[in-house]
């Protein structure tokens, strides 16, 4: 049986790949992306189990990408990392439900494996 894709896209590689390292260990295969752009033709060209998005990008944010999942009419779930805590990730988060978007779970950089882990298996146990 093939594993579930998770997508994680992120500017910075080395969170996108601490993401990676804790979404393999728990089952899933995955795809790191580092813009917008790479995002978007990925996404086209496999559909994954789930994403896990970085709100804040240069060129392409996650909320342009947030709204461009739901022009595709995305059911995908997401998870929305972003440093930056309060009325931001709420706001970013109303803005993606809006939409139609499937929130799984917003992280607050830094954030724990636990706190991952936690999103993660929660998304692995839609599968059941």
């Amino acid at each position: 049986m093939p594993k579930p894709l998770l997508m994680v896209v992120d500017d910075q590689a080395a969170m996108a790949e601490f993401v990676a390292d804790v979404a393999e260990e728990l089952g899933f295969e995955v795809k790191t992306l580092h813009d917008g752009k790479q995002f978007q033709a990925a996404y086209l060209a496999t559909k994954p189990l789930a994403i896990v998005m970085d709100i804040v990008m240069p060129d392409m944010d996650g909320n342009e990408l947030l709204k461009w999942l739901a022009e595709h009419e995305s059911d995908t779930p997401v998870v929305i990392m972003s440093g930056f805590e309060g009325k931001y990730v709420a706001l970013a988060q109303m803005l993606a439900e809006e939409r139609g978007a499937v929130i799984v779970g917003t992280l607050v950089k830094p954030f724990t494996v636990e706190e991952l882990e936690k999103l993660l298996t929660e998304i692995l146990g839609s599968l059941e």
